[in-house]
Order: C-alpha cells, then sequence, then structure tokens
C-alpha cells in the first residue's frame, strides 16, 4: 500500500491550532450567511462543495507529513453547512521517510500513531482513537518487484509508458469492514502500481518463451 486518503466528516472530531495556515484562511459559516448564489450552487449535484481550504504547514524539507485539506459542502435539507477534514499521503513515506519499504497489515498501529502524531506536529489535533473509523476514499497498492538481471529497466519503462495507467474501480457502498480502517462511501481504489507489476510480470515471461 501506498498512498491513502480518508476523511473525518464531524468537524467536532479534530481540532486545529491555527487556522490562518489554511489557504485561504479558513472560517466558519452558519447556513444564514451563504449568498442566494451559493444556495442555488449547493442545490447541484455536480458541485460537491462551496469552499476548499488547504494547510501550509511550517515543516522542515526532510519530514514528510499528511496532506491537510478542507472542503465546506451545505445540507439543503436539514439547512446545514459541514466542514470535511480530508487527509492524504504516501504510508511509507509519512512512516519511514522513503516509498522503497513496504507496508504491511502489521504496521496498522504504527500507521494510526505516526499520522496522529504528524498531524500534532503540524497543528491538527486528530485523536488515534478516531482515524480507525474514518471514510477511507483513495487506496493505492503497490509492491516492491524484483527484476531478472536479463531485463533491463529502461524496457519496462518504455512498455509502461504506452499503458493504459488511467483504470479504477469505484467500490462506493462496500459495507463497513471489522477491524480495519472503515471502507465508506466513495471508496476509489487505483490500480496503477498493480497493473504495472503485471505488464513487468509479462514482459519477463514472454522473454523466457523466446529463450525456449
Amino acid at each position: 500500500m501506498d498512498t491513502i486518503q480518508f476523511r473525518i466528516t464531524d468537524r467536532e472530531k479534530f481540532r486545529v491550532a491555527s487556522w490562518a495556515l489554511f489557504t485561504p484562511e479558513f472560517s466558519i459559516r452558519k447556513f444564514s450567511e451563504l449568498s442566494a448564489q451559493e444556495r442555488i450552487r449547493a442545490r447541484n449535484p455536480k458541485v460537491p462543495y462551496l469552499r476548499h481550504f488547504v494547510l501550509h504547514p511550517e515543516v522542515e524539507k526532510d519530514i514528510t507529513v499528511p496532506k491537510v485539506e478542507i472542503y465546506e459542502k451545505v445540507d439543503i435539507s436539514k439547512g446545514e453547512v459541514k466542514y470535511e477534514l480530508v487527509i492524504s499521503g504516501s504510508l511509507p513515506k509519512i512512516l519511514n521517510e522513503n516509498n522503497i519499504e513496504e507496508i504491511s497489515v502489521a504496521d496498522r498501529k504504527k500507521i494510526i500513531e505516526t499520522i496522529s502524531s504528524k498531524l500534532r506536529m503540524i497543528g491538527i489535533d486528530l485523536s488515534p482513537f478516531i482515524i480507525p473509523g474514518a471514510y477511507v476514499s483513495v487506496v493505492h497498492f503497490c509492491k516492491n518487484i524484483a527484476l531478472p538481471k536479463d531485463i533491463a529497466l529502461r524496457s519496462i519503462l518504455s512498455d509502461l509508458s504506452h499503458a493504459d495507467m488511467g483504470k479504477s474501480y469505484d467500490t462506493t457502498g462496500i459495507v463497513k469492514s471489522k477491524d480495519k480502517l472503515t471502507w465508506g462511501k466513495g471508496l476509489y481504489v487505483q490500480e496503477i502500481h498493480l497493473k504495472a507489476g503485471l505488464m513487468i510480470h509479462n514482459a519477463w515471461s514472454k522473454k523466457q518463451m523466446s529463450k525456449k
């Protein structure tokens, strides 16, 4: 597993040390404060949110921290303005500061504790007890593959450059799984890394067949 993105849909579950670090600067609004134009936009199903805020933390360059965003959404039927916290990042980099060491199920506790710790480092207070119940919306799976000595990396990259890497599976509606991060609405799984691995394997198989 590499990149992951999860969402916290209740603003009461997280705290922010400095709203000024967000661009644009974050501010909370009530439904009554929305303009007529904004209410019209909120009724459009093609408009998923009204405002988008991105955290720009002050951290050292050699430290990898999660990306933090907040989306302002409107529930017209309830007359409510809601704020959704979105956390994303490369798990290997967040845990080990590199994208080579693989992440396994055994690292689950370490993943949760490290994400929570690094979020506090950048001013986001999110309890480790909240993270396991978060909605996971994006997961990128990957696997390190050792190439045989008789296959050049350049030829593999050439094959990959002609591949359709945009394929994905929309698994919206998956029921919450036990003892894992919640697989909630809108889970979006990309198979780029898996497909790349299969192509490398196929390239190796063809080369072996040609020798026979």
